[in-house]
C-alpha cells in the first residue's frame, strides 16, 4: 500500500499527460486518430505489415519487403524500420482492429517513456516522488513531443533510457551493459534518428568533457577503469546492427540531398514560438505551424528551465555547453553542412529540429531538479499547473479518422485479376496544393486490404518508380 501511495504523483501526471495528448481520441468515441493521412497512415501500414508477416499472409511473407514499390524488394529499409513499435503492435493487433491497435501502441510508447524516465530519476538521481513525476511528464508530454504525433517512431526514446539504466546497473554487474547495448541496437532498428542521435550526443559529451579540466579527469578515469567493457560492447553493437546496415546500404538511404535539408532549416525565433493554447492566447497567434521547423516548449516552460539552469549546481557547465551546441547546429546551416559532409549518418537528418530530441532528457532532469529544490509547496504547484496547461496544443494533431480511412479504401474497386495496382493521379496539376504523397499511401492501403502488391510506396527515401506493365484494369482511376 505504501508503494502504491508513493506512485500517486506518477499516476496523476501520467493520466494528465495521456489526457492532454489523446483527448481527441477519447472524446470522439475512438474515431479521431493521431497524426495525418500521410506519415501516420504510412507507419500504420508498416505495423500492419508486421502483423501479417507474423501470420505469413501473402504477399507479406518477407519481413524486409512489404509489398510496395513493386517489383522492388527491401522496401522496409527506405525509412525507419519500426521494429520496437512492431513488438508492441503485433500482440495488440490480435486483440483489436488496426486503428485501435495503432492508437494503443502510441499510448503504450508514452507510458513506457514516462515509466522508464521516472525510474531513472528515482533510482539514480534520488529525486522525490513529485519531482520525478514532473520531470517524467516534461520528458514524455512536452509540446515538442506532442508536435511529433505524425512521427510516432520518435516516441520510442524509452529504448535509449532503458539502455542508460542498464549501463548504470552494470557498475555492479558488468553483463548488464550488454542488455543496454541490445536496447541501443533496438533503438536504431526502430528509429534511425534516435539511434544515431544517441551516439551523436555521446560524441558531443566527450568533446565537452575534454574542454574542462575537472570533467576531463573524470572522463580519463572512467575510460581507464572500463575500457575493456566499452570495447566489448562496441563490438557487440556492431554485430547487432550489421543486418540493419546491410539493408540500409542496399537502398543507399543514408543521405538526403543537402538542398532537402535546407528546406527544413529553422531559426532561434522558432524555438520561442510554439503551438501552446496558453501562449497563443496570451502572447501571439501563430499561423503556418510546422512540426519540422518549430521546437518551442512554451514561454513559461522556457523561463522555468532557464531559472533551473541558473540554479543548477552539478554539471551546469556541461548542460549549458550541450544546449548551446545543439541549438547552434539547428540554427546555423553551415554547422549542419559540416556534420552532413563529415559525420557518418549525418546526411540522414533531414529536419534539423530532430536534434532537439537530445535536449528533452536534459530539460526533464533540470525540471525535476528545480521542482525538487523549490521550498514552498504553493509555488511548486502553481508552476506545475501553469506548465501543464501550457502543454495543451492549439493546432490539430488528430487529422485522420477511421471512417475517413475506410472510405478511401472502399472507394476503389480492385478487379480480382489484379496482382499489382497503381492509382493514376497524373492528371493532378503539379502546381496544386494537394500533397501527392497521400495517394501513394492510399495505394499502399488499398493493396494491403486486397492482399496484393502495389507500385506505390512512401518513406524517407522515395524509391524511383519502376516501369511495370500493368493490365489496364489494374491502373485505378483516382477517387
Amino acid at each position: 500500500m505504501k508503494k502504491i501511495l508513493s506512485l500517486k504523483f506518477a499516476i496523476l501526471f501520467l493520466i494528465l499527460g495521456l489526457g492532454i495528448f489523446f483527448y481527441p481520441f477519447f472524446t470522439s468515441n475512438f474515431e479521431a486518430l493521431a497524426g495525418d493521412y500521410i506519415d501516420s497512415r504510412y507507419i500504420a501500414y508498416l505495423l500492419e505489415h508486421f502483423w501479417l508477416y507474423v501470420q505469413q499472409i501473402a504477399p507479406h511473407q518477407a519481413l524486409w519487403s512489404p509489398p510496395m514499390y513493386y517489383p522492388s524488394t527491401n522496401a522496409l529499409a527506405t525509412s525507419d524500420c519500426l521494429f520496437g513499435l512492431g513488438l508492441i503492435y503485433v500482440p495488440l493487433r490480435f486483440l483489436f482492429d488496426s486503428y485501435n491497435s495503432f492508437m494503443l501502441t502510441i499510448i503504450a510508447l508514452c507510458t513506457l517513456n514516462f515509466a522508464s524516465f521516472y525510474y531513472l530519476l528515482k533510482k539514480y538521481f534520488k529525486f522525490g516522488d513529485l519531482a520525478c513525476a514532473f520531470g517524467s511528464f516534461i520528458f514524455t508530454f512536452c509540446l515538442f513531443r506532442q508536435e511529433q504525433l505524425r512521427h510516432v517512431q520518435i516516441f520510442s526514446q524509452f529504448l535509449s533510457v532503458f539502455a542508460v539504466i542498464f549501463f548504470l546497473k552494470s557498475k555492479d554487474k558488468k553483463w548488464f551493459s550488454f542488455i543496454g547495448t541490445i536496447f541501443l541496437a533496438l533503438q536504431l532498428y526502430t528509429s534511425f534518428y534516435l539511434g544515431w542521435l544517441f551516439f551523436f550526443a555521446l560524441g558531443l559529451t566527450l568533446i565537452i568533457f575534454l574542454c574542462f579540466k575537472d570533467y576531463r579527469t573524470q572522463l580519463f578515469s572512467f575510460i581507464k577503469n572500463y575500457y575493456k567493457i566499452i570495447l566489448s560492447n562496441l563490438v557487440f553493437y556492431a554485430i547487432l546492427i550489421a543486418p540493419l546496415a546491410y539493408h540500409y546500404l542496399q537502398n543507399e538511404v543514408l543521405k538526403f540531398p543537402f538542398e532537402v535539408v535546407k528546406m527544413f532549416q529553422t531559426t532561434f525565433l522558432n524555438g520561442i514560438l510554439n503551438n501552446s493554447f496558453l501562449d497563443n492566447l496570451i502572447f501571439f497567434k501563430l499561423e503556418g505551424f510546422s512540426e519540422n521547423t518549430y521546437y518551442g516548449l512554451g514561454i513559461f516552460t522556457t523561463l522555468f528551465l532557464i531559472y533551473g539552469l541558473i540554479k543548477l549546481k552539478t554539471y551546469r557547465r556541461y548542460c549549458i555547453a550541450i544546449i548551446l551546441c545543439v541549438l547552434s547546429i539547428m540554427n546555423f546551416i553551415f554547422i549542419e553542412k559540416i556534420i552532413y559532409d563529415y559525420v557518418i549518418g549525418g546526411g540522414a537528418i533531414r529536419a534539423l529540429v530532430r536534434y532537439f530530441n537530445i535536449l528533452i532528457p536534459i530539460f526533464a532532469i533540470i525540471s525535476a531538479y528545480t521542482i525538487q529544490n523549490l521550498n514552498k509547496n504553493v509555488i511548486k504547484w502553481l508552476i506545475i499547473i501553469l506548465i501543464a496547461v501550457e502543454q495543451i496544443s492549439v493546432f490539430p494533431l488528430f487529422e485522420w479518422t477511421k471512417t475517413g480511412a475506410e472510405k478511401i479504401i472502399n472507394s476503389y474497386n480492385v478487379p480480382k485479376t489484379c496482382n499489382v495496382i497503381f492509382i493514376d493521379y497524373s492528371k493532378i496539376p503539379t502546381s496544386s496544393n494537394i500533397e501527392l504523397d497521400k495517394y501513394e499511401v492510399d495505394g499502399m492501403w488499398v493493396a494491403l486490404r486486397n492482399k496484393i502488391y502495389t507500385v506505390h510506396g512512401y518513406g524517407a527515401s522515395m524509391q524511383p518508380r519502376t516501369q511495370t506493365k500493368l493490365q489496364p484494369e489494374c491502373i485505378l482511376e483516382l477517387k
